[in-house]
């Protein structure tokens, strides 16, 4: 029941990364830039309030209040994500301003919710094989919210607005509204805070001091790099998939079904990944993830890919090798915290998962506005013909640009300190302090 939370946090999430730039340009018909702009100031906002309300939490965050929280957030989420794809009936200069408000408003929203939601599932249970069943339930949950949002968006728009592509989104944005509130609103009623391991005291050191032993990190401070440069690669792809099947293939519906079967095959990816990552450590596996996402998705340029079958089997196996990348953030991440009390003998757990979270939503509006002005540069304009020199433009913005930051994540992340030897003597703090 708990695990069902993240299908319906996931219903908002998916859409608002795979669908809600391809609404503003295909849809409102906001130039490109100005699109990508408003993503990449509410991701940032995203990523400070989300840091904020960690902060918070971790201080003040009772299980009763958490549950409180999740209960009356739930009504307000659902609506801000839906006037996010409102269609404002006003044009002119504050056209762009309405969106931006909305965007920012439903982020705000989310934080509010999402947060107190995965800080209770952390007291749903102390026993690590509970938490291990609960990873992957919310993991299949995700998925399947995932698939969903990919393949039912646009058709079950269309058919809630009799084929009226303008009020399409906020139909199905309502429909999605309507059952991630009854979701999110059942696992606060149905969470019981009496079996719940009770909630962490407050961190002895201050907000100063706890940010100064993050950034003394160095394990943490590569990985964040690896993770943002990683982030901007799957970002761009993902944002991409829409236009480049439209414009290239002629074929929009094959780039829903392809992102789909995209979500459906990370899920395989996993399984796949822990046995690899347990063989050859999370490190190498990076790297060697890193490399073949990048030989993946460069073959669609250098290779000069124009066939549509072949172009959908690339990114299906390039979704794969990037779930490797996904799992291994979140391996290592436990990693750099105990790594930071080895080096600067202060524990900073909180701080760490909300620097993760403000710095892949930077990296998510950068990959959003690197996006937006390599298509202004190319001269794609939305719902035009488009030249065979703006579709080469197109290809290898698609491809080229996340293929070199594949290879820097994977070059990155070489230099990350955590090696066998580091686990070693990180067990030894942890588990048998009296050696150290």
């Amino acid at each position: 029941m708990f695990a069902s939370g993240d299908f319906g946090f996931n219903l908002y999430w998916q859409s608002a990364m795979l669908y809600l730039l391809f609404y503003y340009t295909e849809v409102a018909h906001l130039a490109v830039t100005t699109a990508a702009l408003i993503y990449l100031v509410a991701s940032i906002w995203d990523g400070a309030i989300s840091l904020i309300i960690g902060m918070i939490v971790d201080r003040w965050g009772h299980t009763a209040t958490l549950r409180r929280t999740l209960i009356a957030s739930a009504v307000p989420l659902g609506a801000s994500f839906v006037m996010a794809y409102f269609a404002w009936p006003v044009r002119g200069y504050g056209y762009g301003a309405l969106f931006l408000a909305a965007h920012i408003l439903f982020r705000t929203a989310y934080a509010w919710s999402n947060i107190p939601y995965l800080v209770l599932s952390a007291r749903l249970s102390s026993d690590a094989r509970d938490q291990t069943l609960l990873s992957g339930l919310r993991i299949l949950a995700g998925t399947a919210a995932a698939m969903l949002v990919a393949h039912a968006t646009v058709p079950l728009g269309l058919w809630l607005t009799n084929q009226r592509l303008a009020g399409s989104y906020m139909s199905v944005a309502f429909v999605y509204a309507l059952l991630a509130t009854a979701l999110i609103i059942i696992v606060g009623l149905t969470f019981a805070p009496e079996d719940s391991p009770k909630a962490p005291s407050a961190p002895e050191q201050n907000t100063v001091s706890a940010l100064r032993a993050a950034f003394a990190n160095r394990a943490f401070i590569v990985l964040s790099a690896a993770m943002m440069t990683m982030t901007i690669a799957t970002t761009m792809i993902n944002k991409s998939v829409l236009y480049y099947f439209k414009y290239e293939f002629s074929d929009q519906a094959a780039g829903q079904n392809t992102l789909a079967g995209m979500m459906a095959v990370g899920a395989v990816g996993t399984w796949v990944w822990i046995w690899v990552g347990r063989r050859i450590g999370i490190r190498l596996m990076w790297g060697v993830a890193s490399f073949m996402c990048a030989a993946l998705i460069g073959a669609i340029s250098l290779l000069g890919l124009h066939s549509l079958l072949a172009t959908r089997l690339v990114l299906l196996a390039l979704q794969t090798m990037a779930t490797g990348l996904y799992l291994g953030l979140w391996a290592m991440l436990p990693e750099t915290i105990e790594y930071g009390v080895l080096t600067t003998g202060v524990r900073v757990e909180a701080i760490l998962y909300g620097l993760n979270a403000l710095f892949q939503r930077i990296a998510i509006g950068l990959a959003t506005t690197i996006l937006g002005f390599s298509l202004h540069h190319i001269g794609f304009s939305s719902g035009a013909h488009l030249s065979i020199g703006t579709l080469t433009g197109l290809r290898q913005v698609f491809s080229l640009i996340p293929m070199l930051f594949f290879l820097a994540s994977g070059g990155v992340m070489m230099a990350s300190p955590l090696r066998k030897i580091t686990r070693q003597r990180l067990k030894q703090v942890v588990f048998e302090p009296h050696q150290g």
